[in-house]
């Protein structure tokens, strides 16, 4: 059946490193008398508020949440009990693994978390997170420790996609998060989200009443929970990720017309059959559970709705429980899942079905020994199903007085029973169901008192949700799909950029797809739809800027950059490649007299594209190379190849701009054919490439030239005596020649002394020519003169090339480089050359990357969220690595550095 998206947890955390500089609160003044009841504001729209000390709710009041909160590294948020809190939409809470909760209501007085709206609807508010330092079995091994709360070792946790800042998960299973008892939540897109919680940790009597997706997520860890009423929920209880945890008393009665399922039990959070064998595997056991799960034609997701489901690598140990009147009573799918049930570590036994529509779908063929039907009326195991389900409870199948007790003598009350373990979490509980049978007049529900009816909400008006789908390099993005994960409704963008989805009435979980190659997909976005009005939600997807476009470029011992500030160079100034009209060096950014789009720093020289496409350049002349037609050096930048043209590209002492119409022009040295017109002659101004093609991109290496055509074939010319050129020879080229292989891509990679690298559409990149350092990332040293495939598990979405070195960027926005490492231009902290990617050793994600002669910086990737809840980028900062003793750095000093290191004193970039 379709699972509840894993990545809401992505859009509802991942807004914690998405927001800004979060605010943090002042606790709300205590009232003195419960039965006047105070109102607290609590948050602010749109920004994360941290909770970084101790703060309590008190009882008798309203705290209204504004806004997300997070209860951050050593906060701790108190909600005494009676306390109501109301989130409006966008609002949630996020109990960071180093944070803690008590909330701590009682039979009489019990918590309730609902939303502000006055006629409510599932999603109107976000709902509750818990965060622990317990094993989960997805995510990055990086050995997550706490002082207080987790040891260190080789344990998973899960980091946010672009912060890197750890989430949850670690090597703690006993973790203590705190308390959550006797608390209700109600019309939220999730309910309550334990994400590698621990055993230290108290949940019991929690209701989930009227949520969007899952009314209780459970993610890994190993907490205990007891006495969960799930009412009306899209899915009542879901676990995933390694959950081994144990469970009594579980009550989950859907609404007839508005259900996914009852329970969903997973091993893997996706559903690769790697993921389903993942470890630790989700083992919990559960005893004494309640599941209606009736479901009518008019309910949606009808055809599928299934009571219990188990998938995706399961094991556990299931007691005592009772299926009432369901569509489909139990759904067993996946190879890993059949070989837990055939092994004995899935286990159903003690199960009453009554009056299903059907068993189950039968079992794949030839994965388990026996069907679902089989298995729910296996004798051995004291499962039974009886024809109908009248006659078993008090009051049935009702939302608005649900009494789930067993009738005294009916065959609920008499089936036979497994006895709980004696000790410990298990208490009583030898019946089956959630609710022990009447025995004595006046015994209630466990349930009763404290939590509330289910009644079906008052239809709400769809919404809409609209925007456009921009790249900050490449303006608005045509033929993008843009899907709510949570409905499945989906279009493309037009060719405007703009998109329209008309949703239900909550959280809109947005994820965008078929980008532009260049494109990294964005994390998930979450966007509040409003009951018959209209939401604007822009989203924007980081592409990095096409080969010719750059922002900020690495030339031979210096570097130049389009900051917030403006256009800037540092390092090396002899030919006046600085452009700020001396020759002296500059180990900090100098300013260019003349503003730019973009850059792209040859050797010796720059050329930069304006705003409206003229091209100018400046540096060193001698060789034609600033087409000016003079032949000299300019101190700063001077007319000359003019335009307008799309992109240009610098390589040793040549430089090459495309056309508006896709014509390709080169100037400046020729020895090797580099020009591609036909000759080996020099141009002091700009000459029209051969053969007549248009092509789509170019890039310039030191002494050749290549670019990617309108279907993605590659052509090169020029310097070929390392094979750069890919086309099966080492004979130099005066006229493009097609790079062997019939291979079509989406980037191309300048800048190499003697390599050429291009990305395909799938991240899979490819490099040809000189390869005695590594550059060309297959591991090998053996050069070649057509393509081979960087050798990486890497999805790269940009490459670019230093001289005798290689980048790239991940779809995570990690920076990996391989190839000559002397200087420490790979990142690692090392000097030693590498054959294959390896990662940079940084905590920051980047954006877009330049290499250089010996040296690497890289833009640092942020976001925050502005108003209206649209994401804004944030400013960014430029780091760079490897040689320095030029100031190419721009940090005022010689010094080199073999990691990431801050450059660019003084420059943000946009």
């Amino acid at each position: 059946m379709p699972a509840t998206p894993h990545a809401l947890l992505v859009a509802l955390v991942g807004a914690l490193t998405l927001s800004g500089s979060p605010t943090r609160t002042k606790a709300p003044v205590a009232v003195s008398s419960r039965a006047a009841r105070a109102t607290h504001h609590v948050g602010n729209a749109g920004r994360v508020t941290r909770i970084d000390g101790r703060e309590v709710w008190p009882a008798g009041a309203t705290i209204e949440l504004d806004g997300p909160i997070d209860v951050a590294a050593g906060g701790t948020l108190v909600i005494e009990a009676g306390t109501r809190v109301e989130g409006r939409v966008g609002a949630y809470i996020v109990v960071s693994r180093d944070g803690t909760i008590e909330a701590r209501g009682t039979l009489n007085e019990p918590i309730q978390l609902t939303c502000t709206a006055t006629a409510k609807y599932p999603g109107c508010w976000g709902g509750v997170i818990v965060q622990g330092y317990a094993r989960i079995n997805s995510g990055t091994p990086t050995s997550p420790a706490s002082p207080t709360r987790s040891p260190a070792g080789d344990c998973l946790e899960i980091a946010d996609p672009i912060s890197g800042t750890p989430r949850y998960g670690g090597c703690n299973d006993a973790d203590d998060s705190g308390i959550l008892r006797y608390m209700r939540i109600e019309y939220a897109e999730r309910g309550l989200h334990l994400a590698g919680v621990g055993s230290g940790t108290e949940v019991h009597d929690v209701q989930a009443n009227r949520t969007r997706a899952d009314g209780v997520l459970i993610t890994g860890g190993a907490v205990d929970v007891r006495n969960l009423f799930l009412t009306a929920n899209g899915t009542g209880l879901r676990w995933t990720g390694g959950w081994r945890g144990r469970a009594q008393s579980i009550a989950v009665q859907q609404d007839i017309l508005r259900f996914a399922a009852g329970i969903v039990g997973q091993n893997g959070t996706t559903t690769s059959a790697t993921a389903a064998d993942a470890l630790p595997r989700s083992e919990p056991t559960l005893f004494n559970i309640t599941l209606i799960a009736q479901s009518v034609p008019a309910n949606p997701t009808h055809a599928t709705a299934r009571a219990l489901v188990l998938e995706r690598g399961t094991a556990g140990s299931i007691r005592n429980l009772f299926f009432y009147a369901p569509h489909i009573a139990l759904d067993l799918s996946g190879l890993s899942t059949c070989a837990q049930l055939t092994s004995g570590t899935l286990t159903l036994r003690n199960v009453l079905t009554a009056g299903a529509t059907s068993l189950g779908e039968g079992l794949i063929p030839g994965a388990c020994n026996t069907t679902e039907a089989a298995l729910l009326a296996s004798a051995t195991d004291n499962n039974i199903v009886l024809p109908g389900a009248n006659g078993l409870l008090v009051s049935e199948n009702d939302l608005f007085l649900p009494d789930l007790r067993p009738i005294t003598g009916s065959a609920l009350a008499l089936a036979p029973a497994a006895t709980p373990p004696a000790g410990g979490f298990f208490a009583g509980g030898v019946f089956v169901g959630a609710v022990p049978p009447i025995i004595t007049a006046g015994t209630i529900p466990w349930f009763s008192g404290w939590t509330n009816p289910a009644p079906p909400p008052a239809p709400i008006p769809d919404g809409v949700i609209r925007g456009v789908v921009r790249s900050p390099f490449r303006g608005l993005l045509a033929g993008v799909r843009v899907t709510d994960e949570t409905t499945g409704a989906t279009t493309l963008t037009t060719s405007n950029g703009s998109y329209v989805l008309s949703l239900p009435a909550g959280t809109a979980l947005l994820d965008v797809s078929q980008v532009p190659s260049g494109c990294p997909v964005p994390p998930t976005r979450a966007g509040a739809v409003q009951p018959n009005d209209t939401t604007i939600l822009d989203l924007t997807v980081d592409c990095a800027p096409l080969p010719g476009t750059e922002r900020v470029s690495a030339g031979d011992g210096f570097t130049c950059g389009i900051a917030d500030q403006g256009t800037f160079c540092w390092g090396e100034n002899t030919f006046g490649q600085l452009g700020n009209g001396t020759t002296s060096a500059s180990l900090l950014p100098a300013e260019v007299t003349t503003s730019f789009s973009s850059l792209s720093a040859g050797a010796r020289h720059v050329c930069g594209r304006e705003p409206n496409g003229i091209v100018r350049c400046w540096g060193d002349g001698a060789q034609g190379q600033l087409g000016d037609g003079a032949g000299v050096n300019r101190l700063s930048p001077a007319p000359g190849p003019g335009g307008p043209y799309q992109l240009v590209t610098s390589g040793g002492a040549h430089s090459c701009a495309l056309a508006i119409d896709g014509a390709a022009f080169c100037w400046g040295a020729n020895g090797d054919g580099q020009l591609g017109n036909g000759t080996t002659a020099t141009a002091l101004s700009p000459v029209a490439v051969g053969g007549g093609r248009i092509f789509a991109t170019l890039a310039a290496g030191r002494n050749h030239t290549c670019a990617l055509d309108l279907s993605g074939a590659a052509w090169c010319w020029g310097d070929n005596t390392q094979g750069q050129l890919g086309d099966g020879s080492s004979t130099d080229r005066t006229l493009p020649v097609a790079v062997l292989g019939n291979e079509r891509f989406g980037a191309l990679a300048g800048g190499g002394d003697a390599h050429t690298c291009a990305t395909g559409a799938t991240g899979v990149v490819r490099c040809w020519g000189a390869n005695a350092a590594g550059q060309l990332g297959n591991g090998s040293t053996t050069s070649s003169t057509t393509p081979v495939i960087v050798q990486t598990t890497f999805a790269l979405s940009q490459v670019s090339l230093g001289d005798n070195h290689s980048c790239g960027i991940t779809s995570e926005s990690v920076s990996v480089c391989w190839g000559l490492n002397g200087d420490g231009q790979i990142g690692d902290g090392f000097t030693a050359q590498r054959l294959t990617p390896t990662a940079a050793n940084a905590s920051a994600r980047f954006n877009k990357l330049t290499g250089g002669l010996g040296f690497t910086c890289a833009v640092t990737f942020g976001a925050v969220t502005g108003e209206d809840n649209v994401i804004v980028f944030s400013r960014r900062s430029l780091l760079c690595w490897g040689r320095n003793s030029s100031g190419q750095f721009g940090r005022g000093s010689t010094t080199s550095a073999l990691t990431p290191t801050a450059a660019a004193t003084g420059l943000t970039f946009p």
